[in-house]
């Protein structure tokens, strides 16, 4: 038997070796992806639902998901792995526990992870190591490496793994779970079928009905916004009917939306807090299968970990980018060819954007697969190119160091959108801020979504190539004078990113990209009747759309110098 140690915090741990090497002692024949991916899973699912619940149900999760998939066993000393070996299984079941202690390999006490069993595995190639994952700060504050990563001499950027930012606490297991001792080693059981016979409608009860008229009529909106078939509107509930794992998805989302803005009583929190914890125990053993609906119910639990568990600051991870990726890795070219899984792989992406505009890093979604040559042939094909671009951009900035010649590149791919847009993606009015009336931002109005998106998403990727010009040799020495053209535009877009996400109300996730805006050169702004209107345009997103900004709201003050009241 190997013995892990688990620190009672482990914050922005790089453990895709870790699992790898659990994946290894565990002796898993099968599709070695596959059992990794659903082992990371596993592992993020336990980290939202100890944030979810808080009466002792997800020590039994725990346990469950561990013993059920992969045979390891959760106790109030750590995490347990059972070899396959028996023998070896039951003398270490028989082994003094001072052995642990002579060996050092567990404390309820670490701060760090240990492992006792030897470290090298196929998958690593070299020891097993433990590495601090870089937390890159704002761009203003750190700046851009200046020279690429001597081992990156391909442009193309490959995903990093998601860090292991779940905080796990050591706590009692409940009376009903088995002890290590007693759970079986046996192959995990066969995964449920994810479609029943019978349909979920009419639903029965008037408080899930309403719920899932709310996700149908206000939220899927938010997701549809460049899929001319809303296929999150009109497909997702569509299959609910008879995919209970959807309708849970749905059903939490709505009501943890719902309760987060307090348009519904408490009874919501609680019904959020169940349907997520079901919607988790359904997903677990089927995630590695290579279906659209999981692959939808992935991104509408990943809207409710952003509205819900996801700190602005960087210091919670989100759950569900692992099934996410490993989705988009097996399917490559083919999520291109229409369908819920092309709808739900955009979705994903322009969350992943989302995060990492928030976080300043690069996305971890692979995207090497989205064909850039094709000329776009609808609006919805644009606005979806601006969107890659963006990730581009961000890849570039943020991830294996900046390389000039890539970003040369990605000016020019900008400059190109600018000028080859439709025309439909100009406004249909514009009105310049009127300062007179204590207006910051200009009211630009669109006939469509996609439009907003586009638009949105294709300057937040032009104020990124300017801050990395603004760093240049050239510029470094003028880069905060308000004078510099660069900062100019870098203001300018940013007060029309603004102004479009506030004059077009019925497009809610517009005033989330301005959210984006804001945390990456908000601090650019020194007059205070703008600053007042961004920190305005942050507090009614969190209070109207449950999405968080206090930790953006927090960090513009700091850095505008208000004072300390203000501030807190």
């Amino acid at each position: 038997m190997v013995r892990i140690g688990v620190s009672t915090k482990l914050v922005s741990q790089n453990y895709a070796d870790l699992i790898n090497y659990l994946v290894t002692v565990r002796d898993v024949e099968t599709n070695t992806t596959n059992a990794i991916d659903s082992f990371r899973f596993v592992v993020d699912a336990i980290g939202g639902v100890n944030h979810v619940f808080e009466d002792g149900a997800s020590e039994a999760i725990k346990a469950i998901t561990l013993q059920t998939m992969f045979g390891f066993h959760w106790s109030q000393s750590g995490l347990w792995i059972d070899d396959t070996n028996e023998a070896i299984r039951n003398e270490e079941e028989s082994a003094s526990e001072n052995e642990d202690d002579q060996s050092g390999s567990l404390s309820r006490e670490n701060t760090s992870m240990s492992i006792t069993a030897p470290l090298s595995s196929p998958f690593l190639g070299s020891n097993f190591d433990f590495t601090q994952s870089e937390n890159t700060s704002s761009p203003w504050q750190t700046g851009f490496r200046s020279t690429p990563d001597s081992t990156s001499s391909n442009p193309a950027y490959i995903p990093a793994e998601p860090a292991f930012s779940h905080v796990i606490h050591h706590e009692s297991l409940p009376t009903d779970i088995p002890s290590r001792g007693e759970v079986s080693t046996a192959a995990p059981r066969q995964a449920p079928p994810l479609q029943t016979e019978n349909s979920a409608w009419p639903i029965k009860d008037a408080a899930e009905a309403r719920l899932f008229e709310h996700y149908v009529l206000d939220l899927a909106r938010w997701l549809d916004l460049c899929d001319p078939q809303g296929h999150f509107q009109y497909e997702v509930p569509k299959r609910a009917a008879k995919c209970p794992v959807l309708l849970k998805a749905i059903l939490a989302l709505s009501a943890r939306q719902l309760t987060l803005t307090k348009r519904e009583t408490e009874s919501n929190e609680i019904a959020a807090n169940q349907h997520y914890g079901d919607c988790i125990q359904l997903l677990i053993p089927v995630i590695t299968r290579a279906d659209e609906n999981i692959f939808a119910a992935l991104i509408i639990l990943r809207v409710f970990e952003e509205i819900d568990v996801f700190e602005s600051d960087g210091t919670q991870g989100l759950a569900h980018i692992a099934g996410i990726q490993s989705f988009v890795r097996g399917h490559g070219s083919n999520l291109m060819q229409g369908g819920l899984g092309e709808a739900a792989f955009w979705v994903g992406l322009r969350q992943e954007i989302y995060v990492a505009t928030i976080m300043h890093r690069a996305v971890q979604i692979e995207i090497r697969h989205i064909n850039r040559s094709v000329v776009p042939l609808s609006d919805f094909d644009w606005a979806n190119r601006a969107v890659v671009h963006l990730a581009d951009v961000l890849n570039c900035c943020f991830g294996h160091g900046v390389d000039p010649e890539q970003c040369s590149r990605l000016q020019i791919e900008s400059d190109r959108w600018q000028n080859d847009k439709p025309n439909s993606f100009s406004p249909y009015y514009y009105r310049g801020a009127d300062r007179s009336k204590g207006e910051a931002f200009p009211e630009i109005l669109h006939i469509h979504p996609c439009h907003i998106v586009g638009i949105q998403h294709h300057k937040l990727a032009q104020i990124l190539l300017s801050i990395f010009s603004l760093r240049s040799p050239q510029s470094r020495n003028n880069s905060y004078e308000a004078e510099n053209p660069l900062l100019i535009n870098i203001k300018q877009d940013l007060r029309e990113i603004c102004g479009i996400g506030l004059h077009n109300r019925a497009t809610p996730p517009g005033m989330f990209t301005a959210c984006m805006g804001i945390a990456m050169c908000g601090d650019r702004f020194d007059d205070r009747l703008e600053q007042e209107a961004l920190l305005q345009l942050l507090i009614e997103t969190e209070n109207d759309h449950a999405r968080p900004t206090a930790a953006i709201q927090k960090h513009m003050k700091l850095v505008w110098g208000w004072n300390q009241e203000s501030i807190e």
